[in-house]
């Protein structure tokens, strides 16, 4: 007997009409950001960086033996929380359709926000700040539950909208008492976090990694790969970087897209790009991440990737300044046997809609062509789009929009969001895929 797993997986390679080759084009150039911007990213990473990041006290992926943290990273964790708050109310304050809640907003709080539940749990936090690091703690455990729920649809947005409100009042008392605490005994510069604490954030990324336990809230990605590191892998090849930025929910966002081949002969799980961004006199400015299109990537295939960041506070730097970038590849080994991965599926493409210049609803069918019934809910699909002459101009991911169990033949509506730099797709490539582990 077999069970689904809920683990969220992102996606296999499924094509609209069963053509299962990945295009490439060998002559593309990145898309640059900004006039200043004269030196094209290198493809393939180099054995060392020009310039690397600054030391803190404790870098992302290593956490001292007692795991306390300093006052920054105390204070940094309670700002995160309150920049959470004041993200999705901006989100609500902007309006937000049920395809971006899905496709974009959803792998963000998971990427940025739920962690902070394992952090929470992990870390002891700075004497000083003891208080308010509860105090935020306690909002995160109220908040991420019913902002997950939304997300779902499973709230309604005027009672969230309601909830958040008096989730708010309390937050800005608890960032008030936490600001004054961190600049008066530490001499933190709390302005520089002013008004929407979003540089708070980067304290998520350098300490999620290594938190243990569970994340509450919508299945999540993690979960696969909590048992292994990812470690570089000379067999993955990238090309077709473009990095493009755009406008959401009232940020700007950094946008990388880029196609990774699996050039050996062994199956790989999920892997993961880092993107360093640096000035003309080679000084590191920034960091993106993110993931492949497929979790299972199996030898001789090409899969794209997309990874992202909010250009916030010092952020704002890599729209400015950068010059060249670097694009690094690393691979988990397989948690699951390659049959663990069901791809059993058809997506046909029906409409594609332009939302706003550069942002495109892909609507489509989804047909499960296998022999297990699944849960549309654990079926994760995601696109590429390509130009006329098959380059690769944007990726997006989506999810099925009925909640039905999907017996082998039947179907459901599925959407995808695709951002690219301004030139809509003349053809798309569909993943697919979910997993499914021997009970």
């Amino acid at each position: 007997m077999k069970m689904i797993a809920q683990i969220a997986v992102i996606a296999f390679v499924i094509r609209l009409s069963a053509c299962a080759a990945q295009p490439v084009s060998p002559t593309y150039t990145p898309q640059l950001l900004s006039n200043t911007a004269t030196t094209s990213a290198a493809e393939q990473p180099s054995e060392t960086a020009p310039t690397e990041p600054d030391a803190t006290d404790t870098a992302a992926g290593e956490t001292p033996e007692d795991q306390s943290l300093s006052p920054e990273e105390t204070y940094e964790t309670i700002a995160a929380v309150h920049a959470n708050i004041l993200l999705v109310e901006s989100w609500l304050i902007q309006g937000i359709s049920d395809n971006q809640r899905e496709a974009m907003l959803t792998p963000i709080a998971e990427m940025s926000i739920a962690p902070l539940a394992d952090i929470f749990q992990a870390y002891m936090p700075q004497p000083s700040l003891a208080e308010s690091w509860q105090q935020a703690q306690n909002l995160h455990n109220r908040f991420y539950p019913q902002m997950a729920a939304w997300l779902n649809g499973e709230l309604a947005e005027d009672d969230f909208a309601e909830a958040l409100i008096a989730l708010k009042i309390e937050s800005n008392q608890m960032i008030t008492e936490a600001d004054q605490i961190a600049y008066q005994e530490f001499g933190i510069d709390v302005a520089e976090y002013q008004p929407d604490y979003a540089l708070a954030m980067d304290i998520v990324f350098a300490l999620a990694a290594t938190a243990p336990g569970d994340l509450a809230g919508p299945r999540q990605l993690t979960d696969l790969l909590a048992a292994s590191e990812a470690e570089p892998n000379p067999d993955l090849l990238v090309r077709e970087v473009t990095p493009v930025i755009y406008q959401f929910a009232g940020s700007d966002l950094l946008l990388l897209i880029g196609l990774v081949e699996n050039t050996g002969t062994e199956n790989l799980e999920l892997v993961e790009i880092e993107a360093q961004f640096f000035d003309v006199d080679d000084a590191y400015l920034g960091t993106l991440w993110g993931t492949t299109a497929s979790v299972l990537i199996k030898p001789g295939k090409t899969y794209p990737f997309s990874a992202s960041l909010v250009i916030d506070g010092d952020d704002t730097e890599i729209r400015e300044q950068w010059q060249s970038y670097q694009v690094s590849a690393a691979a988990h080994p397989l948690s699951y046997a390659p049959q663990a991965y069901y791809h059993e599926f058809d997506l046909v493409l029906l409409a594609v809609i332009e939302n706003e210049p550069g942002e495109y609803t892909i609507g489509g069918s989804l047909t499960n062509l296998g022999t297990e019934t699944v849960d549309s809910r654990d079926v994760f699909i995601s696109a590429a789009g390509f130009d006329a002459g098959g380059a690769l101009v944007g990726v997006g991911k989506g999810a099925a929009i009925q909640e039905s169990v999907l017996n082998p033949g039947d179907s459901v509506p599925f959407e995808v969001v695709i951002q690219t730099g301004g030139e809509e797709p003349v053809r798309y490539q569909f993943f697919a895929e979910m997993l499914i582990v021997p009970e």
